[in-house]
């Protein structure tokens, strides 16, 4: 009985200690790893992007372009481009959205519409291979080339600019090339 009382209390102590320890990480105590986040959270010009994240920026732009609509191509949850445009700006520049909205989508008395021949496929390809590059602290360039059946050959082209702490897309691009075969 005295042995367990003792390795409770060194396993109290032990969690205390282990405790004590995790709090003191996020200090100046922490790794150079854990120092290195913390810098590039607070520096806003320092605050890197990766691929990874810049890809997963273009999954959600494209998810908020394209939300839900009924059978008849009706937008579910919003009813005015405005709406929409607002919606999808908390990720990207207001000059990139417009466009897309206003070609692709249509405002009738009873809500906002996909136009019905216009569907806009110049989104990233996850499974392609994209060039990544930094171009100056706190801006990104995304570049992927694609050949489809649909599209032809196209450029997509993409700038993530660092924005009160997050990055947003400014800039987004898809130059058609003309079919040499």
């Amino acid at each position: 009985m005295n042995i367990s009382k003792i390795l409770m209390l060194l396993g109290l102590s032990l969690t205390l200690v282990l405790s004590a320890c995790g709090d003191s990480t996020s200090g100046d105590q922490s790794s150079g790893e854990g120092n290195d986040q913390k810098s590039e959270e607070n520096s806003e010009g320092d605050k890197k992007l990766s691929q990874d994240k810049a890809k997963s920026l273009m999954a959600e732009f494209e998810d908020r372009l394209l939300p839900k609509t009924n059978d008849e191509g009706k937008v579910e949850n919003f009813d005015t481009k405005k709406e929409l445009i607002n919606d999808v700006h908390e990720i990207a520049s207001k000059d990139v959205i417009k466009p897309i909205v206003n070609k692709i989508y249509e405002e009738r008395d009873e809500g906002l519409y996909l136009k019905t021949n216009e569907e806009y496929k110049h989104f990233l390809v996850p499974e392609k291979s994209v060039n990544f590059k930094q171009m100056e602290a706190g801006k990104y360039k995304l570049t992927q080339k694609n050949n489809t059946d649909i599209n032809g050959k196209a450029t997509l082209t993409a700038v993530f600019e660092l924005q009160n702490g997050l990055y947003r897309i400014m800039k987004y691009d898809v130059e058609k090339q003309g079919d040499n075969s």
